[in-house]
Formats: structure tokens, sequence, C-alpha cells
């Protein structure tokens, strides 16, 4: 599953109908599911014997043949009826096994399955029908690829190739946390929204420097990476008497009675837990015109605002390629 196929797999295409897919920049059977059926009749429009019929007929075998891995078995099942993954992991494993049974009769195939490949694949087409594709590209502040970068995400992890480019398949549709590191520069977590097109493409440029305080495990003797997916972000309320001398705090909440809350700008993290503290204060503490995420510093029991951002002291360059990439600063304070 997420191997890439040759469009040539796809019973039914031949080298001319290939040569005709390549020419529009579809080189894979996977292509076929990174963009919308309409998209794709539009870029074939000089081509009208690939019509929607036919289109649909080659994405609908490409999906399938992400599951059972052989173009006949696709074209099978396809011929019996059963025409999306959906289908496929909605039948009684025995279902399938006799629709295969069926196209083997008419020639199609000549390798039955028993059940138990029936239901392996089933389960490969749930986990494929909720998953995607992020396929990346990372890059340098000038423009060049970075290459042996990491992206890490709780669906596995991906190296980047020396183009830059990387594959990281099986991530769920809908939010999905990113972690990218590469030597030699600053890492970022990401929040990325999913589609549930196969494919979802990214760039990412990485700012040069190291915000890493490497730490070891005495055990091991090996380097522990300081921000792991599986962090864990505990908010500890205290009193303001208990807050440090020249601790930061922002304006996080404004209650419905008046209250605000403010939380600490920087964070303690121990293992895979990240400890943010909280104070909760009467509204008169600070200004009614304050915004969310001013910044104050706490000097002789006062607050005093600063007039930096909490951008400029709590992301500061390390988010500066997610802001240069389009994303607000609202979004960008929801990664933790």
């Amino acid at each position: 599953m997420y191997a890439k196929h040759s469009l040539r797999e796809i019973e039914g295409i031949g080298l001319i109908t290939a040569d005709k897919l390549q020419a529009i920049g579809l080189f894979w059977a996977e292509d076929l599911l990174s963009l919308p059926l309409r998209s794709l009749k539009i870029r074939l429009r000089n081509f009208p014997e690939l019509n929607r019929r036919v289109l649909l007929k080659f994405c609908r075998q490409a999906e399938l043949l992400q599951v059972v891995d052989s173009g006949q078995f696709a074209e099978g099942l396809y011929s019996a009826g059963i025409r999306n993954l959906a289908k496929l992991y909605s039948l009684k494993p025995q279902t399938v096994v006799n629709a295969i049974d069926e196209s083997i009769a008419k020639g199609l195939l000549k390798t039955p399955i028993d059940e138990a490949t029936a239901t392996e694949w089933q389960k490969l087409a749930i986990q494929y029908d909720y998953t995607g594709i992020v396929q990346g590209l990372l890059l340098s502040e000038d423009g060049q690829p970075i290459k042996q970068g990491t992206i890490y995400c709780k669906a596995g992890r991906a190296i980047t190739a020396n183009d830059g480019t990387f594959w990281l398949p099986g991530v769920r549709y809908g939010a999905a946390r990113i972690l990218i590191e590469a030597v030699g520069f600053k890492q970022f977590t990401a929040n990325l929204k999913l589609s549930n097109l196969k494919k979802s493409r990214y760039r990412f440029t990485l700012i040069p420097g190291t915000d890493v305080v490497e730490e070891i495990d005495e055990n091991s003797g090996q380097s522990i990476r300081r921000f792991d997916i599986n962090d864990r972000i505990v908010q500890e309320r205290k009193e303001l008497w208990e807050i440090p001398e020249a601790t930061l705090l922002h304006l996080s909440h404004r209650y419905v009675d008046g209250d605000v809350k403010l939380s600490t700008v920087h964070r303690i993290k121990k293992g895979n837990v990240i400890t943010i503290s909280t104070v909760r204060l009467l509204g008169e503490a600070v200004s009614v015109d304050d915004e969310n995420t001013t910044v104050y510093q706490l000097q002789g029991g006062t607050l005093v605002k600063r007039s930096k951002s909490l951008s400029d002291y709590r992301l500061g360059v390390r988010y500066a390629g997610l802001l240069d990439a389009g994303y607000k600063l609202d979004d960008i304070l929801e990664i933790q």
C-alpha cells in the first residue's frame, strides 16, 4: 500500500494512453488520485477519447490497485461491481472471494483468493480510505533543497531526498501535526489540514541556525530530541505571588465575568510533558484594550506591558518559515 505503480499496471492503459497522461504530468497510477475528476477532464480536454467514463474507470482501478497490488485483481474487482474501496470493505470476505471467482469465470483472472486474503484487502482498504499522503519540498532560505531532513508525524517519518522532496503516507485526513528537523537549521512544528484528496502538497522553508539544547539520556548516552510529536501540554494553575519575578506572561483568555487568564510565554519541558503556568486575575489587572497575546513582565508583583509581541518572544524566527508560507499568527499560536 502507498507504493508507486506504473500507469501501465492499470488494465486498459496502453502505451499511447500512458503517453497522453504523462504529457499532462501524470506519471504514476497514484497521480490519478491526486486530482478531482473534473480537473483531470479539463487537463485532458485535447484528448476527447479520454472521456469522463474512461477516466473514472482508470481512477477507480488505481484506487483498488493500492490495496490488491495487481492490475489484474483491480480489473477483476471492478468487473464484478466492486468499484471503490468503500464497497470493498463493506462486503463479507466470502462475497469478495466470489467476485474474484466470477472474474476467473470470465477469463479476466487465473488466480483465486481465499477469505484470509480478502480480509487483508479489506483491512488495507479501510486504512487507505481514511488516510492520505503528505508530499512536500524542504528548502533553505536561499531556495536550495535540504537533503536528509526528517519529517515526523504519528503516521511515521520521512527523510528528504537529495532534491529536498519527501513522501509521507498513511496520514489521517483532517488535522495532522508534523515536526521538521534538519542539521544546521531551526526546527518547527506545524498543524496541517488535510483534505480528502489522496495527496496534499506542501513546501517548507527552514531558517539557518539551531534552537535545540542537547539533552543526554544517561542510560543510553544518546541525545534526546527536544520536541516530540507525542508531547502533552499541561496547564498548571498558580497564584500571582507564586510566579517568579521577571516572568513573561501573555493575555490568553477573557472570562465572561470579566476576569482574565494569563499564561507563561515560555514553557517547561520534562520528558514528553510541556508545562504552562497560568494565573487568573481580575480584569482590571490589564487594560480593556489589550488583545490576546499581549505580553507583560512581572516586576515587583505588578504587570508591566512589553512592546514586543508574543511572536517576538515565543516564536521569533523559529516560525518565520510558516509566516512566509502564509500561515496566520492565530494558526501558529495553536502549534503546541
